[in-house]
């Protein structure tokens, strides 16, 4: 019949019942497979074991291997849906293997990053550390420098103030050798 290639066995089995006149309880009854198997056989739920095959070919008048062929083409057809289901597996792990790897290589960016970023801070922090240090020196340098300044300043102003104070005797000493000396005129 036309169609027959891609009919599945339970339809097959339906056309079979229907072209002889038989539902699921008088074929279960012929055969000698329960009625829940029939119906599982029809559904698609079971697949149709060697035995049955061969005793649904005896009630229905039919060539043993045209019912195995029905069989085999759904097998068939269940083996190339179970490939192409396997290749699409295959390429959603090999998508999902990419988008691993993909991860693993920016986590590695990113740890890479933050280790460049910590060394340019640390170098950054060194740098202004040295710099720090340095400016600690010269205002080091500055402060005993106006320490000596001050204290050399210090020095003069006391040097000129014992100068002035020794000019003042001076002139005292003076003023009162002239004051005697007015007196002993």
């Amino acid at each position: 019949m036309p169609g027959e290639d891609h009919e599945t066995f339970g339809a097959h089995l339906q056309r079979l019942m229907k072209a002889n006149g038989l539902n699921q309880s008088t074929l279960s009854q012929k055969s000698g497979i329960e009625r829940s198997g029939v119906n599982r056989l029809i559904s698609g739920k079971a697949r149709p074991k060697h035995y049955q095959i061969v005793w649904l070919a005896k009630v229905f008048d039919v060539d043993v291997d045209e019912l195995a062929a029905h069989a085999e083409q759904e097998v068939r057809r269940e083996l190339v849906r179970a490939q192409d289901e396997s290749e699409r597996m295959r390429h959603v792990q090999s998508e999902r293997d990419q988008a691993l790897a993909r991860v693993a290589q920016l986590e590695t960016e990113i740890v890479r990053e933050r280790d460049e970023r910590t060394l340019e801070r640390a170098e950054f922090d060194a740098a202004w550390s040295s710099r720090l240090k340095a400016l600690e020196r010269d205002a080091a340098s500055c402060q005993e420098a106006s320490e000596r300044i001050i204290t050399s300043l210090r020095s003069r102003v006391d040097a000129l103030e014992r100068q002035l104070a020794l000019k003042g005797r001076v002139r005292s000493t003076h003023s009162e050798r002239s004051t005697v000396f007015d007196r002993t005129r």
